[in-house]
């Protein structure tokens, strides 16, 4: 597969640099001022005002163009303005000549249920991104943006919560405290753009060491990353490069023979292997 995934770990602009260059090298990818980029909106409870905020952002790292993917489950939105629920055909031709997709923040479980169907099967809006990638475009995303992009997806829980509550694998039956710890795991299906390894973002801030190495061994994966706040992982999906950029760091796990190793991927590092 060709395409770049550039996945960011939440609050970027923590600082002037770590925004300048995570959305610069995402306009860079996306062909700058020659680029047109789709933002999706979907996980947030506030989908206007976070398409404007984030439309700005991108414009100011210099993208020449970015349009709505107008999905959303905000039942006061559905039916104004062109914005649907439904990922299907007729969105389609909001693709015509976009080069990246951006995920915003909010809730992942919001874009999951819009673009995948109820069997877990693409929709023809998720099929057209997956193409997007194999024709090497790029798909980026921050926070919930970031969670979306593995095939099993952190939804909910804390490091306490990971160690003394079984994990949960049904939204539907998760009892949600409110984000008081102990906060149970809670696992779901993800968009999978990153062909192997589980995402987990906010990671420096929020402590989720525990609950990352929980989600790989529960979904039998080998490979974590947990990336920092203000910090984007940018994988090169033809040949698996890594690297980072931002202000902080990416916590590499990998899962071997019952051994678990830890690197510490910075962005003074060059691309790794």
């Amino acid at each position: 597969m060709n395409g770049t995934l550039l996945i960011a770990g939440g609050n970027i602009g923590a600082t002037e640099q770590g925004k300048a260059d995570i959305f610069g090298r995402f306009s860079a990818l996306c062909g700058g001022k020659r680029g047109k980029v789709m933002l999706a909106v979907c996980a947030s409870g506030e989908a206007e005002e976070s398409f404007r905020f984030n439309r700005e952002l991108l414009l100011s790292a210099g993208i020449g163009e970015v349009v709505l993917l107008p999905l959303t489950e905000d039942p006061a939105l559905l039916g104004r303005s062109g914005w649907t629920n439904r990922a299907d055909e007729a969105l389609l031709p909001l693709f015509d000549g976009v080069s990246g997709v951006w995920f915003s923040g909010g809730d992942q479980l919001h874009t999951a249920r819009l673009l995948l169907q109820p069997d877990g099967s693409d929709t023809p809006v998720l099929g057209r991104m997956r193409r997007l990638l194999s024709d090497g475009g790029v798909i980026g995303g921050s926070s919930a943006g970031a969670a979306i992009m593995s095939r099993t997806m952190i939804v909910r829980g804390d490091d306490e919560g990971t160690l003394t509550l079984p994990v949960c694998t049904d939204a539907a039956a998760y009892c949600d405290n409110g984000g008081v710890s102990p906060e149970q795991l809670l696992l779901s299906r993800g968009l999978g753009f990153l062909p192997g390894g589980i995402v987990d973002q906010h990671f420096s801030r929020r402590a989720r060491l525990q609950r990352l190495l929980a989600a790989m061994e529960d979904a039998d994966e080998n490979e974590g990353f947990g990336i920092s706040e203000d910090t984007a992982l940018e994988v090169s999906l033809s040949d698996r490069a890594l690297r980072v950029h931002g202000s902080a760091y990416v916590m590499h796990l990998t899962r071997s023979g019952g051994t678990i190793t830890i690197k510490k991927l910075t962005a003074a590092q060059h691309a790794v292997q």
